[in-house]
């Protein structure tokens, strides 16, 4: 707008200029303005080519005169359409300010609804920091307690099998001394029955023979007979782990799901719901429904039954050296000991604060946590 201010003024002046050398001109060619006044100017000459050129004269200052009013026309119109141009600029500009004034105050409502949005969602992270904290606590706790039962089981399997091989080697002995005696009677037999013939044979009378024989076999018939070594029973709660392990191992990717209805709402091992923040899953978490039976993925037996806070409900069923483990039930219905088949229900499914159910499924081999997602078996 400066730029055009400055242009105007300038084609002003210049306008005002060729206005005031037109007047001149006007002026000086009024006083020969009718034809007596050209013709007495011509012919007053003093010679032909004065003459021409005094014609010439006259010529071009016609066409200057001519060339002086269109350049003046041409002015005028630059200087409006200038002058235009700086009264569409001042709209315009009136224009952009009253838009900038409304976007600077649509600005300020957006800013300050950031500034309750950014204020609320430190609320939130401050609230899930805590509750991620609080499930933190809750994870190693759970761990703490599974592998206190796992330690025991393994303990207890270790002492089952020890004193299993006890057995066996006492009865291994006591079948060797038995076998021993047996044979030691046999030959203590055949031995008095082969000198009570002796003895016959020497007999003065067939009658002294046979009472010689009776006698004998009277000795014989005294000799305590050995019983064989009787095979010791197996304790029934120490089943063959070995073979049970092998089972549960075979059934890798095959084996059910914990819940009919659900799908893997976080994945076992290292996790970030947010940026900057870590959580660790010792299995797998399933988002089902509120009350959902929870079912046992493999037969075995129910080794401990628990709560954890936080975690609700533990349940740990041992198939073999394999352990499942099912967390976060609102309740069990099974109890430590009790025998179970693979798809038996054990419990229900906790509901949390959201209204919805999440329940943590682990396989733990021996000490070592395994991933479920390579063990459950494809939807």
């Amino acid at each position: 707008m400066r730029g055009l201010a400055v242009q105007s003024g300038k084609l002003a002046r210049d306008l005002k200029n060729l206005k005031r050398e037109y007047a001149s001109m006007v002026y000086a060619a009024s006083k020969t303005a009718n034809t007596y006044n050209k013709l007495s100017f011509l012919f007053s000459a003093n010679s032909f080519n004065s003459l021409v050129m005094r014609y010439q004269y006259l010529r071009q200052y016609t066409e200057a005169r001519e060339t002086q009013a269109r350049h003046i026309e041409q002015v005028r119109g630059e200087l409006a359409t200038k002058q235009q141009t700086i009264k569409y600029k001042q709209v315009r500009k009136t224009d952009v300010l009253q838009a900038q004034v409304t976007e600077t105050k649509t600005l300020e409502v957006t800013k300050e609804r950031q500034a309750a949005v950014a204020s609320e969602l430190s609320k939130q992270e401050t609230t899930l920091k805590g509750e991620l904290g609080e499930r933190t606590k809750a994870v190693n706790r759970l761990d703490n307690a599974i592998a206190n039962v796992i330690e025991r089981e393994i303990q207890r399997a270790a002492r089952e099998r020890e004193e299993r091989l006890r057995r066996e080697r006492i009865a291994r002995e006591q079948a060797e001394r038995q076998e021993a005696a047996a044979k030691a009677r046999a030959e203590a037999i055949a031995k008095a029955r082969a000198d009570a013939a002796a003895k016959a044979a020497k007999a003065e009378t067939p009658e002294k023979a046979k009472e010689i024989i009776k006698e004998a076999e009277e000795e014989v018939a005294k000799t305590p007979e050995v019983r064989p070594a009787e095979p010791v029973r197996a304790n029934i709660g120490a089943a063959p782990e070995a073979e049970a392990g092998a089972s549960f191992g075979s059934s890798r990717g095959r084996l059910p799901w914990p819940v009919r209805s659900g799908y893997i709402s976080e994945h076992f091992g290292l996790n970030s719901p947010l940026p900057g923040i870590t959580t660790r899953n010792l299995g797998v978490d399933i988002a089902t429904n509120v009350g959902e039976p929870v079912r046992a993925v493999y037969e075995g037996i129910v080794r401990n039954v628990m709560s954890v806070p936080g975690m609700g409900t533990v349940i740990t069923i041992q198939h073999g050296e394999y352990f499942t483990i099912y967390a976060k039930l609102a309740s069990a219905s099974v109890s430590e000991g009790h025998r179970v088949k693979a798809r038996e229900a054990i419990g229900t499914a906790l509901s949390d604060r959201n209204g919805g159910a999440e329940i943590n499924f682990q396989i733990w081999k021996g000490r070592g946590k395994m991933n479920p997602e390579s063990w459950l078996a494809g939807k």
